[in-house]
């Protein structure tokens, strides 16, 4: 299996828009909005970044060359003013879930984005019924946050009345993380070869 990342390219937004509608992935992300379209989401991503410094990225994952999921990413500021902040969602096929790809595909990721802007804090949020995404945050070192009234109020008319957790990581906890998963993988190498 070849897993890769990229950045999301325009012929790619209908395959996401596929699988942000899918009713599998709809139980675990909020419904994508009514005005939003393939066409919206072209532009939002083509867009420089606003007079607040706000922008937005996706980046494609892709397994043997095909589409199976996507991260989202809207950076800004972040509550430390001496900070930047970005806030990540993804999707992934269900044809694809429980074999590692996001683990995999966010550890990438976060590489790149640490190493673009060491001073990142990347922000991630779920339903607290939504298991397989929050084991995925608690491996990559995500430690729970408390979120900003308003924006827990956003989250939560949203989601209609779902609950949902947020979750902020950094670079120092990204690392260790990183260090953590490489010693239990050695650790579970050796004792296969004993």
């Amino acid at each position: 299996m070849a897993l890769i990342i990229k950045p999301t390219e325009r012929r790619e937004i209908e395959a996401i828009f596929a699988l942000r509608h899918d009713p599998d992935v709809l139980l675990h992300q909020y419904r994508p909005r009514r005005n939003e379209t393939p066409e919206s989401f072209a532009r939002k991503l083509e867009a420089p970044p606003n007079p607040l410094g706000m922008s937005f990225r996706c980046t494609s994952i892709l397994v043997d060359d095909v589409l199976v999921g996507h991260v989202m990413q809207h950076f800004g500021p972040a509550p430390d003013p001496r900070l930047n902040a970005c806030e990540c969602g993804w999707n992934l096929a269900k044809s694809h879930w429980g074999q590692g790809i996001m683990t995999e595909a966010l550890t990438l990721l976060f590489a790149q984005l640490f190493e673009e802007d060491p001073k990142l804090l990347i922000f991630a949020s779920c339903f607290t019924s939504n298991q397989r995404s929050r084991r995925v945050i608690e491996k990559l070192g995500f430690r729970r946050d408390q979120m900003h009234w308003f924006v827990w109020l956003t989250h939560f008319v949203r989601s209609r009345g779902r609950r949902i957790e947020q979750f902020r990581l950094d670079r120092r906890g990204y690392r260790l993380a990183q260090a953590h998963l490489a010693a239990v993988e050695s650790l579970e190498r050796e004792s296969a070869s004993d």
